[in-house]
């Protein structure tokens, strides 16, 4: 069986609803109110299980509530997990969705891996087949992570996201970078889209631009009405590693990506929503562009 590691950020996610943002001063009263773990690194820790894959998960909590809601949903949802427990509070986010199910994030970090965690990790990369990365944590830990994967032929992926500056010596070993329109933005300011390997854009309800080879390939989005977005970028990134761990091209499994993450938006929340094989693999193979 193919695999996935990945290593990320865990916390408690409180998803608060309402019927549009506010504006500056303004105080807005939520319709809704809910609670899940989440992080990015987590999210797509259950969404590449739930896409049948075997996937190696690294993250850091603290010993309380959150943590322990972090590790009951990965033993359920059958994550190989390591949580390196801190002295500090488990990671927050609070999620603001409007009517349109676009959404808003403020992320408040805790506990935090240190390099030192790496070593008892550095085994489940050199097992996994692709090393799936986002920027939730400290960047030293990113680049020995990509060091450790390189040096053992493993294809990694690096969601740049939340967006911060990144370094020649990492854009140089990553295989794959999946930015949305924004972080593309500020990523082709710093550098030329020349220097990445091969780099898709997500777009949300518009699809995706696949560069790779020097050729540009417009990946078509699955058309469905949006409920909440929060984990669609989550479930792109997930579905794109598992497809090619499985072998697929990068066309392809960009395509799988894109009808993953449409299914990921049309139930609120995150973990609620992240979809199971069968259901994307029945849509994928009927028609990429009905909708659901």
């Amino acid at each position: 069986m193919a695999k996935i590691a990945i290593i990320g950020l865990s916390g408690g996610s409180i998803f608060m609803k309402v019927n549009s943002f506010p504006e500056k001063g303004e105080t807005k009263v939520a319709e809704d109110l809910y609670f899940e773990p989440g992080g990015k690194g987590f999210n797509q820790a259950v969404a590449c299980s739930r896409l049948g894959l075997k996937c190696y998960f690294l993250s850091a909590i603290g010993d309380d509530h959150y943590g322990n809601e972090c590790k009951k949903v990965l033993m359920n949802e059958n994550v190989d997990f390591t949580l390196v427990q801190k002295n500090d509070n488990t990671s927050l986010a609070t999620i603001i969705t409007d009517d349109e199910g676009e959404n808003k994030v403020i992320v408040s970090h805790g506990a935090k891996l240190h390099l030192d965690d790496l070593k008892i990790f550095s085994s489940r990369i050199k097992q996994a087949d692709v090393l799936l990365l986002q920027l939730e944590v400290p960047i030293n830990i990113i680049k020995k992570a990509i060091k450790i994967a390189k040096e053992n032929n493993k294809f990694v992926i690096l969601n740049p996201a939340p967006f911060q500056k990144i370094d020649k010596e990492i854009i140089e070993c990553v295989d794959l970078f999946t930015p949305n329109e924004g972080e593309a933005k500020m990523l082709f300011d710093l550098y030329p889209k020349e220097i990445f390997k091969n780099i898709v854009i997500t777009m949300g309800d518009k699809g995706a631009i696949l560069y790779s080879d020097n050729k540009e390939t417009i990946i078509p989005p699955y058309k469905v009405k949006a409920v909440d977005t929060t984990g669609a970028g989550d479930t792109f990134n997930a579905a794109l590693a598992v497809r090619i761990a499985e072998g697929a091209s990068l066309i392809e499994a960009c395509k799988f990506a894109s009808v993953a993450a449409a299914f990921s938006v049309i139930k609120p929340y995150v973990i609620n929503a992240l979809p199971k094989l069968e259901d994307v693999e029945k849509a994928y193979e009927k028609n990429i562009n009905n909708s659901i």
